[in-house]
């Protein structure tokens, strides 16, 4: 089985995360095609994919001709036994291939990213892999023809090189050392993530426990939508009566690093977002604070392995935080289910298996089994 992964710039984050667990875990040669800027490729490094397996080709736009040029060399010269699009780019792009084709879409798409979809599906059909309920229900109703949809489970990739983030990272990065706990912000600064309301719940607190400092990541490929709300976010931090309140690592440190650092983690959106700083916490059975959004409480429960708020809310967000940070057997409790979580719903092996079932099944069937090749 040669399988050959697309990501380009409709791609989430989040799925680069996941690409490495395959490419690294599952049986099979596997390939990356990485489309964009060359961010882009460096954020695939990043995440523990290899640079062997990796092709890179800049990338302007869906309708840029050396987007389908770069595809179909690619198919060229590895010959594929199935293709894996995780971006509506790539999507668009094998629109016109003949061959088992397979499209992951986790998120619910914006409408210009559901108009690439539209676009991709009218020639050929797909297998759509989702792991959010919302996404599924989203395509559902967007009434796209030629599709078949699969759940899958989350899954998170830790690369074995990366060494633990050091105790005094406060002073690394030239802050006051602070003895606090530490609370992870997680996500990244999207649209639909409200990394401020974390910062404000974290302010809050600080009032009460002076010692307690927030920490946020870096994003990895500051997208064009993305770096006025991250700049955003980083003015804001200054503005606090503590301005060392917030301190914001390095992109090199990843979110299983970070969540292995943390005391708390705090997820705040207020709608669908990226879910692998979530799979992290709960990889590292950290105690969290989220907001109750419908893909969140896909995988927690109030009370029972997290303490979940009101979205938009900073001082209920604070008042959950307050009452992790008052009561150790609460923590304790719900940390260990925050990992049984994630051993029984969200484990890179779980994932790994039942990807390696879907390509089997793919690989079978009449309508999709017939060999990956360009036009003529």
């Amino acid at each position: 089985m040669v399988i050959l992964h697309i990501v380009d710039p409709t791609t989430g984050l989040d799925a680069f995360d996941t690409l490495a667990l395959l490419v690294n875990t599952m049986a099979g040669t596997h390939h990356v095609l990485v489309l964009g800027h060359y961010g882009w490729s460096d954020a695939a490094v990043l995440a523990g994919i290899p640079r062997r397996v990796l092709r890179w080709s800049r990338a302007l736009g869906r309708w840029d001709p050396t987007v389908r040029q770069a595809v179909r060399r690619a198919i060229h010269e590895i010959q594929p036994s199935h293709v894996h699009a995780w971006g509506g780019w790539s999507m668009n792009a094998l629109g016109g291939f003949d061959g088992p084709c397979l499209a992951s879409v986790q998120l619910p798409q914006s409408k210009r990213q559901l108009a690439i979809l539209r676009s991709a599906m009218k020639h050929r059909p797909w297998l759509v892999l989702t792991t959010s309920h919302a996404a599924r229900e989203f395509l559902v109703h967007a009434g796209l023809a030629r599709l078949r949809l699969l759940a899958v489970a989350p899954g998170a990739w830790t690369a074995p090189h990366l060494p633990p983030v050091p105790r005094n990272l406060r002073r690394i990065l030239g802050l006051q050392p602070r003895e606090g706990p530490a609370l992870l912000l997680g996500g990244w600064s999207e649209p639909t993530f409200r990394q401020d309301h974390a910062i404000w719940a974290t302010a809050i607190i600080s009032h009460l426990y002076p010692e307690v400092w927030g920490l946020i990541r870096s994003d990895p490929i500051p997208r064009q939508e993305w770096v006025h709300p991250f700049a955003g976010y980083q003015s804001f931090t200054h503005t606090l009566k503590d301005p060392q309140l917030i301190a914001i690592a390095p992109v090199q440190y990843s979110w299983r690093q970070l969540a292995a650092f943390a005391d708390l983690f705090v997820f705040t959106p207020d709608g669908p977002a990226g879910m692998n700083s979530l799979l992290a916490a709960l990889a590292c059975g950290k105690p969290i604070v989220s907001t109750a959004t419908a893909p969140v409480r896909e995988l927690l429960e109030d009370g029972r392995n997290a303490l979940l708020a009101a979205p938009e809310n900073p001082r209920e967000i604070a008042a959950r935080i307050r009452t992790l940070l008052c009561d150790d057997a609460l923590r304790q409790r719900l940390s260990a289910a925050a990992q049984a979580t994630f051993q029984q719903y969200c484990s890179g092996q779980r994932l790994t298996e039942q990807m390696a079932s879907i390509y089997a099944q793919v690989e079978q069937d009449p309508a999709l089994r017939s060999p990956v090749a360009p036009p003529l």
